[in-house]
């Protein structure tokens, strides 16, 4: 599992370079009101098939170069700068 501040990161970076950013702290909310694990974006290979969110949750597994900004010492332009050259 990684952290909610990584599938944040990555959220981020998938609204900067796609321009479709999840919101993920709504989608969150929206799991524990429905009695759910808030398992978006948790890099989990689910069997909920007709998830809603399922899609741009697995789409986040592309974004995982944001290990960037937590592993090193980049500032946040820094590292959007170095996705980006990817």
């Amino acid at each position: 599992m990684i952290s909610r501040t990584m599938v944040k990161n990555r959220a981020m970076l998938m609204g900067v370079l796609d321009g479709e950013m999840p919101e993920v702290e709504f989608i969150w909310e929206m799991q524990r009101a429905a009695g759910e694990w808030e398992c978006f974006g948790q890099g989990i290979r689910c069997d909920k098939m007709n998830c809603r969110w399922r899609k741009q949750c697995l789409a986040l597994e592309d974004y995982s170069d944001m290990r960037l900004l937590s592993d090193s010492g980049l500032s946040t332009d820094e590292a959007f700068e170095e996705c980006l050259r990817r």
